[in-house]
């Protein structure tokens, strides 16, 4: 889940879920929609399985949309990363970011939180 992406990100994403292993479900969350960076990298996301999601939530009492400005890897239900990292060149090079690796019942707490997201989600299709 993240909601800044450039062409250095990009491929970070895309070597995560290169690294992933056979048969886990590959899901990315982002926002308005697929970043450019990433749209370039759709052939080997859609190969590599990825299944995408925009989080966008229309706000009734104002005319932007509910977003988000989290940024988490799940490995699994118990087991994921939590931090302020956005993935671009700036975030890994000359920012001084912080982030957490949480397991356990924070973890399975950040899990129902990705799943409630992706479930109110609109599918990106590659």
């Amino acid at each position: 889940m993240t909601p800044f992406v450039d062409d250095d990100g990009a491929e970070r994403i895309v070597s995560l879920f290169q690294a992933t292993r056979p048969g886990v479900a590959g899901e990315l969350v982002v926002r308005d929609g697929l970043p450019a960076a990433l749209a370039g990298k759709a052939g080997e996301l859609k190969a590599l399985g990825v299944a995408v999601y925009d989080f966008r939530i229309p706000r009734p009492d104002r005319p932007e949309n509910e977003t988000f400005h989290a940024k988490v890897v799940r490995v699994d239900d118990f087991e994921c990363y939590v931090g302020s990292s956005n993935m671009t060149k700036w975030s890994f090079e000359y920012s001084l970011e912080l982030g957490f690796h949480v397991r356990g019942a924070a973890a399975a707490k950040v899990s129902r939180l990705l799943d409630a997201v992706m479930a109110v989600s609109a599918r990106v299709w590659l």
